[in-house]
């Protein structure tokens, strides 16, 4: 009873409020239900203040440059050096942007009192990374000193080869009380279809989730809208996703952890789907971290059997 008075109601997480047509980083943060919730860890309600433009961040792999903002951490441009665009073949195909005629991008955060979540400014060592020669790997940290003595590292990591990008926090607790996160990973798109689809022949672009119990189920933006999209809202597997013709985005979770997923309409055409995880419990001058790989890529099978 006290958790239910002193949180917002999860409605509140599923309906969203109006941000602004390209806005995504004033959006309200999604609130884990009763069900995801540990005994005697409440979630205070974060206070939500406007975006910013923040600086950007580029990194270059063999598969990617992408574009990483300050402002939140948000992966706000993904583009695919293997791949060309729908209907220019001079030009490297683009999934994640976010421009004032598209929205499509990776946001993630932490829900707990005073912590840094996708409207908090980030610092970073650099603003350029790049894959080189003989590495496996690329990384990028964004840290977050809070004012209540809790230090935070955002990590992106690259892998060579791989369309799998892991996005994770390391938290240290540095005051002298406990502390309880949860982890929230979502990705924010409007609903446009995509350039050059035809009318006549029409392709899918909406949500999935995918549970073991459940399978796999599409979600329409239409449906997320009305709050009327059947699926599973809290399992220890499964995984959720953002689909369009050829190429998909999904965070892929660990299966045997619990986890909840949701949907919700952040504006007239701007969609978010995602999910919260818990981050554990950390005393005082104690850590944690807290892991979901993104997917983003091509719907290949020969890419999706390395990820199964």
């Amino acid at each position: 009873a006290w958790q239910r008075d002193q949180q917002p109601q999860p409605s509140a997480a599923v309906q969203g409020e109006k941000t602004g047509k390209g806005a995504p980083s004033t959006a309200p943060l999604p609130i884990p239900s009763d069900k995801l919730i540990v005994p005697q860890a409440a979630v205070p309600q974060q206070e939500r203040r406007a975006a910013e433009a923040g600086a950007t961040i580029q990194v270059e792999t063999d598969l990617f440059i992408a574009q990483i903002s300050t402002q939140g951490g948000d992966l706000r441009r993904l583009q695919f050096k293997r791949h060309r665009d729908t209907l220019d073949k001079s030009k490297d195909f683009v999934l994640f942007e976010m421009s004032s005629e598209r929205t499509y991008v990776a946001q993630s955060g932490l829900i707990g009192n005073g912590l840094p979540n996708h409207q908090t400014a980030y610092q970073t060592s650099s603003n350029s990374y790049q894959l080189a020669d003989g590495q496996d790997s690329v990384e990028v940290r964004l840290s977050a000193l809070m004012g209540d003595g809790v230090q935070v590292n955002k990590v992106y990591r690259f892998r060579r080869g791989s369309y799998l990008i892991d996005v994770g926090f390391e938290i240290v607790n540095k005051s002298a009380a406990a502390i309880q996160p949860y982890a929230y990973f979502q990705i924010v798109r409007d609903a446009k279809p995509l350039a050059g689809d035809s009318a006549m022949l029409p392709t899918f672009t909406g949500m999935a989730v995918y549970t073991e119990k459940e399978k796999f189920q599409k979600l329409t933006f239409e449906d997320v809208a009305k709050s009327k999209a059947p699926y599973p809202k809290n399992s220890n597997d499964g995984w959720i996703a953002v689909l369009q013709h050829y190429f998909f985005s999904a965070w892929l979770p660990k299966n045997g952890t619990p986890r909840e997923f949701f949907t919700r309409r952040l504006d007239e055409n701007l969609y978010a789907a995602g999910v919260i995880v818990p981050a554990g419990t950390a005393g005082a001058e104690a850590s944690l971290t807290v892991t979901v790989p993104l997917y983003a890529g091509p719907e290949e099978q020969k890419e999706l059997e390395k990820i199964a």
